[in-house]
């Protein structure tokens, strides 16, 4: 007996504790019951095909968010931060599935941001600014490639391309 308590005290010593989860933030809770607003929004197929992804990532690290649940959480930034509209319609969640590429088009009245292959509605143009894109599906306004931060002339923060500052110019020392 002794020498299987031992065994086990060096195995302690050797294989470090599970570290206690992080306390909840306030910003954590925040997300997380506007996410649960969200998902009761939604068409409710989507919002089992989140809530199922939530579960089979929390559980299986190895797994990654869908495209759809990834979505559902740019919604939630979206809302929390720039206050669009907390709303996943189910045209927009079955475009953000298929999607692949980021959201560039938004609607020019409430500003809520749209799926880079949101449907035209005319096929033959010649310059970008002669495509009509379908209305949002939340207000009906006009879409369009940047269209809110055009008509309110309210853009989005700038990031930087570099995180690093840029190396000295050698030619400087010569």
């Amino acid at each position: 007996m002794r020498s299987i308590m031992r065994r086990i005290q060096r195995l302690q010593t050797v294989i470090p504790p599970v570290p206690p989860p992080k306390p909840q933030t306030e910003e954590d809770r925040k997300f997380s019951e506007t996410l649960a607003n969200l998902l009761v929004r939604m068409d409710p197929a989507h919002a089992r095909l989140v809530i199922d992804d939530l579960k089979t990532v929390d559980h299986d690290s190895n797994k990654r968010y869908s495209r759809l649940t990834v979505a559902a959480f740019e919604r939630v930034m979206n809302h929390l931060k720039k206050n669009q509209p907390l709303e996943l319609p189910a045209k927009v969640a079955a475009l953000e599935m298929i999607n692949e590429g980021w959201t560039t088009y938004n609607c020019e009245d409430c500003g809520y941001d749209l799926p880079s292959n949101w449907p035209t509605l005319n096929s033959e143009w010649t310059t970008p600014s002669q495509i009509s894109y379908e209305p949002c599906p939340l207000c009906g306004g006009k879409v369009g490639w940047h269209a809110f931060y055009t008509k309110h002339k309210c853009y989005r923060e700038q990031v930087p391309l570099l995180a690093e500052p840029a190396l000295p110019d050698v030619r400087k020392g010569q």
